[in-house]
């Protein structure tokens, strides 16, 4: 009898061995055998690994994991495809006019004809340098952000101390701090400044004569708002979401043009 048992119970465990493994092995086999078809495929339609999301254990949890990697690695191809399409139209506009300046420059002879096309090459060099420039920032950005360390930064402070690196280039604006009581967050400083920077770059630059540009700290419900109110046009409406997208450029009137890349926002 006890024999009896014993053999009973090997092959009922056999069997439910067999049934645990092939529900853990056979889904984890077919997610690997998804991922390799990922691999090799240049089709972002091919399914991720969507036939295992439903479940609610481990498995699952994995299914939707991978599948939503998937997705976001198609997104990143797509965004650098695109950067590298912007860049390419970008860079062609200034080599472009460089190009066709000096070629003209050789069989012009009037002195004054020549120093304008010289003018021209200057200034087509000078943009395709800051060009060069800020596309190096924007295409290494996400690298350095992953690497960049935290730490806690006096937010009052920090637009105190940019005001007054920048009061030498105001062009007569008159800058109003209106400022909180005293907030930290925990951020890197040098991207904070960048982003301040930029913006309030952007609002002397659309100032009008001897106006005002207002900074603004608060602190609400766990949260800091700043703020750079100028006296400018303001930004139409309809533009609220493209200033954001990459080389798009909302320029001062009488400024002239390549002044700016328009990636300053979007970095």
């Amino acid at each position: 009898s006890f024999l009896k048992i014993f053999v009973y119970v090997f092959i009922l465990t056999l069997i439910l061995g067999y049934i645990f493994s092939r529900r853990i092995t056979f889904p984890i086999s077919k997610l690997a055998r998804s991922a390799d078809l990922i691999r090799a495929s240049r089709n972002q339609n091919v399914l991720g690994a969507t036939f295992f999301s439903n479940r609610k254990d481990e498995i699952g949890d994995l299914a939707r994991s991978l599948d939503k990697m998937t997705k976001d690695l198609w997104k990143r191809m797509d965004a650098i495809a695109s950067f590298a399409a912007d860049v390419s139209h970008e860079l062609k506009n200034p080599l472009t006019s460089l190009r066709s300046a000096v070629e003209t420059l050789s069989k012009v002879k009037n002195e004054t004809q020549k120093s304008r096309l010289i003018k021209v090459i200057l200034e087509d060099t000078v943009r395709l340098d800051r060009l060069i420039s800020d596309i190096s920032a924007a295409s290494k950005l996400d690298s350095d952000l992953s690497k960049d360390e935290r730490k806690k930064i006096n937010i009052n402070k920090l637009i105190s101390s940019l005001v007054d690196i920048r009061k030498t280039s105001l062009k007569g604006i008159k800058i109003i701090l209106n400022l909180d009581e005293e907030v930290y967050v925990m951020g890197n400083e040098d991207r904070l400044v960048q982003v301040l920077d930029n913006l309030m770059r952007n609002a002397i630059s659309f100032s009008p004569k001897k106006g005002k540009v207002t900074f603004k700290s608060l602190k609400k419900s766990g949260k800091i708002y700043i703020s750079i109110l100028d006296q400018g046009p303001g930004i139409p409406e309809n533009k609220l979401k493209t200033i954001f997208e990459r080389f798009y450029s909302e320029r001062p009137l009488g400024e002239e043009f390549g002044t700016h890349t328009g990636l300053g926002l979007s970095i």
